[in-house]
């Protein structure tokens, strides 16, 4: 059974809030094709399996896949184009973005610490894809920002800059809302923040009180985790756009989830547990927990892959 409870001293912008949730919830949300793979983090490879944990395999490995530190590493899929991008440390090397086809091959540096000058890339956090608007985010918490630019590396922006050290943006947790034009992250002080994609607006999504790194976001609602404490379990929960309404999905046998994916089409929520050394599935309801891959060392960032068509070359579609 789900709890729900809400938020005391929550700060409203009015006119934003209200905007965000039409967009969200008014505007009839595509939820697309149901996923068919399932992609994740495992120490210093990227691997991939079916959405039932069957046929698992590496997909990048060595240096090229990088490694997670402890503020967290990003993965994203780009199922229409065929991409699949990811952040990561290189020993030695420091950050990058990546992208490759989805079989691994065809691997690109995107943004590197000689990216964008003096302020190229530190230690490349979470990252986001918004394909219908072409571009790239990404949490770079060397410097404490949210960044992005277009799918190929170029055109470089901040979205979010460093205003001190206590507030600067959090490695751990971006989650993207394209259609209703906004993202949602984690300072390092505790505090969740949504910000325009245009980097304006920024406000206090949680009202001052920390419960989750915002993950994922999909019909109207944010969908978060948190590690467990003092004996207690981690979670998995998902809030309104207004951060009031938390609804408790996953309560127990959760030590430290990490990032988490919604298939809204199919009916699932996918994530992994960095000590529990898994990647499990549930119902959009938190309930009917399933573990997919067992037995992994430190599993972090997950994707999903959708059966939607791909995009060829000359601009058909072509199923998979």
């Amino acid at each position: 059974m789900t709890s729900f409870w809400r938020l005391a001293a929550v700060v409203v912008s009015g006119f934003w809030f209200f905007g965000l949730l039409v967009a969200v919830e008014g505007a009839g949300e595509d939820v697309g094709e149901p996923a068919v793979r399932v992609y994740w983090r495992n120490g210093g490879a990227i691997q991939r399996a079916h959405v039932d944990g069957t046929r698992v395999e590496n997909v990048v490995a060595g240096r090229h896949a990088g490694r997670c530190e402890i503020a967290g590493c990003g993965l994203a899929v780009d199922s229409a184009a065929g991409k699949l991008y990811w952040s990561g440390v290189a020993r030695g090397r420091g950050g990058a973005i990546r992208r490759a086809n989805l079989d691994g091959s065809r691997i690109e540096d995107l943004v590197t610490t000689a990216s964008d000058g003096w302020r190229g890339l530190l230690h490349a956090g979470d990252l986001a894809v918004d394909v219908g608007g072409g571009k790239l985010y990404w949490v770079d918490w060397g410097h404490g920002e949210v960044r992005r630019a277009d799918l190929d590396g170029s055109g470089i922006e901040t979205v979010v800059g460093n205003r001190d050290w206590i507030d600067a943006v959090h490695g751990d947790g971006l989650a993207l809302d394209a259609g209703g034009g906004g993202l949602y992250f984690s300072s390092r002080s505790g505090i969740l923040r949504r910000v325009r994609l245009d980097g304006s607006g920024v406000d206090d999504w949680s009202g001052g009180v920390y419960f989750g790194r915002p993950r994922d976001v999909a019909t109207g609602r944010v969908y978060l985790t948190y590690a467990g404490v003092h004996g207690r379990s981690g979670g998995v929960r998902r809030a309104d756009v207004y951060g009031r309404e938390v609804d408790d999905l996953v309560t127990a046998g959760l030590q430290r989830p990490a990032d988490l994916a919604v298939d809204t089409a199919g009916g699932k929520m996918y994530w992994t547990d960095r000590l529990t050394g898994k990647v499990q599935r549930a119902n959009l309801d938190g309930s009917r927990v399933e573990d997919l891959v067992t037995g992994l060392r430190f599993p972090d960032a997950i994707a999903l892959e959708s059966g939607a068509p791909r995009r060829s070359p000359r601009g058909r579609s072509e199923m998979r």
